[in-house]
């Protein structure tokens, strides 16, 4: 196997854990996305939220930008 498609494979979608923002975005069915206590959460996550809740998509390095199939209930 050739580096750059070594490379490719671990940086792919197999190998990504998705959390509940992901999951909500790639749902094929309409979900609820609950986001409680957001004065604990620092910058970046904040930065994250802002960005999926003004375009619907999220920004995963290395994986490029996510859009949501349908966008979550609020």
């Amino acid at each position: 196997m050739h580096v750059d498609e070594i490379r490719a494979e671990i940086v792919g979608r197999n190998y990504f854990m998705s959390g509940p923002f992901l999951e909500a975005l790639e749902s094929t069915d309409r979900v609820v996305l609950l986001i409680d206590e957001l004065d604990k959460v620092d910058h970046a996550f904040e930065a994250t939220l802002l960005e999926i809740l003004s375009v619907w998509e999220m920004s995963v390095p290395q994986m490029g930008t996510i859009k949501a199939t349908k966008p979550p209930s609020l």
